[in-house]
């Protein structure tokens, strides 16, 4: 959506709304600007249109400095609708048109968070820190990998800027006997399936017994935003 740019002069004693752009006029120009009394009915509706331009041009500015700071050469530039070199894992279509809590399995020492039913501790810090971080999420979406069989996925979390879901396993314990073979055996239906680990699913683990380690949840998250930017043309 393109705004319009201007800005609030004075002209004829009177403060006013100079458009220099405007998307649905092309004859408004930096040469050729159109005013608008500032009071005005069309100057109230231009002045905040230029607030949010101007707004939003900060913001760019902050992320680029930002950027520069960081990484050398410019951003990549994305266009909508994404166009992905290769549809691995769940599906957008998928995930939005799953409910969550469709696990059969009987739960032990259920957790009612946020009308998600989860089985541990563990499952209920990684949601705790995944809405502090601002993504959606759905546990245990029933996935079909054909007609006679199906998995459901601790929690699936939604990368909206990308449109990409990713599965992730919680998997606590991991020092306990026969706990580590089980949690390898559910790693390895994954990948036999085509999932691609930090593009379609991540495999969190813990110890028994550890203190949560948020900054790791973090920059796991992390490493499937940047593994799956590579897969967007640009």
């Amino acid at each position: 959506m393109k705004l319009p740019h201007g800005r609030i002069e004075t002209h004829r004693g009177k403060p006013v709304i100079a458009l220099i752009y405007d998307p649905n006029d092309p004859e408004v120009t930096s040469r050729h600007t159109r005013r608008f009394v500032l009071t005005s009915k069309n100057g109230q509706f231009y002045q905040k249109l230029i607030e949010e331009s101007s707004d939003i041009k900060r913001k760019i500015d902050e992320l680029t400095d930002k950027w520069n700071n960081t990484y050398k050469g410019l951003p990549q530039t994305i266009h909508f609708p994404l166009k992905k070199r290769s549809a691995t894992g769940i599906s957008t279509k998928t995930y939005l048109n799953s409910l969550p809590n469709q696990n059969p399995r009987e739960y032990d020492n259920e957790i009612i968070y946020k009308d998600q039913r989860l089985r541990s501790k563990n499952e209920l810090i990684v949601c705790q820190a995944l809405d502090k971080m601002g993504y959606e999420y759905k546990t245990e979406i029933i996935i079909n990998t054909n007609e006679y069989y199906s998995f459901a996925p601790d929690l699936t979390y939604y990368i909206k800027e990308l449109e990409k879901p990713v599965a992730m396993e919680i998997d606590g314990a991991m020092d306990k006997e026969g706990y580590f073979d089980k949690a390898e055996d559910r790693k390895r239906y994954y990948i036999k399936n085509g999932y691609k680990e930090f593009k379609d699913v991540v495999f969190f683990r813990l110890n028994e017994g550890k203190s949560f380690d948020y900054d790791r949840l973090e920059a796991v998250i992390q490493s499937t935003i940047l593994v799956n930017l590579n897969d967007i043309i640009t």
